[in-house]
């Protein structure tokens, strides 16, 4: 089956990596988890996979499926330690839960110029942006959040489509 739509999010893979990032660069870690939504037309697939760059060896392949209205929540919250953590909460009530950055810390605020770049840049090379569009629109509209993305897609190229059209007729 097909998927209408997609999302990920990398994060890095818990208890213990190593991390490290270039000036003005995103945080990139040893190890890595990796949740990739599917989105079908019966519900949402997800996949999850651990990755060990050191090593050279993926683990943990996780499949998960639930529907549409199965969705309660979906959020991204700071810790009052300063890491930010993705949530997706089911009807059921467990709650999926990944830490996607880490709080700074001592050692990168005296190293790193600019700490709370560095994690606002590793957020947004996480693929956090397009997860919470996808899965806050499906929290909120259920399955039909596809259809509507589709067209929320197709009215600006409509519209420039008629502009263009306008100005050489």
């Amino acid at each position: 089956m097909a998927p209408h739509a997609h999302a990920f999010i990398e994060a890095p893979a818990t208890p213990s990596y190593d991390r490290a990032h270039i000036e003005n660069g995103p945080w990139r870690y040893s190890k890595y988890k990796i949740l990739l939504f599917l989105l079908t037309k019966d519900g949402v697939r997800q996949l999850t996979q651990h990755l060990d760059f050191l090593k050279a060896t993926t683990r943990s392949r996780a499949r998960t499926n639930y529907r549409y209205d199965a969705f309660t929540s979906v959020q991204v919250a700071e810790t009052d330690s300063g890491e930010n953590v993705f949530e997706l909460t089911l009807t059921n009530g467990d709650p999926i839960k990944v830490k996607v950055t880490d709080p700074p810390t001592d050692v990168t605020e005296t190293e790193d110029k600019d700490p709370q770049g560095a994690s606002q840049r590793t957020l947004n090379t996480a693929g956090l942006g397009n997860a919470l569009h996808v899965l806050e629109g499906v929290a909120a509209e259920g399955k039909e959040w596809i259809a509507f993305e589709r067209q929320r897609e197709k009215l600006p190229l409509a519209e420039v489509s008629k502009a263009v059209n306008a100005i050489f007729t």
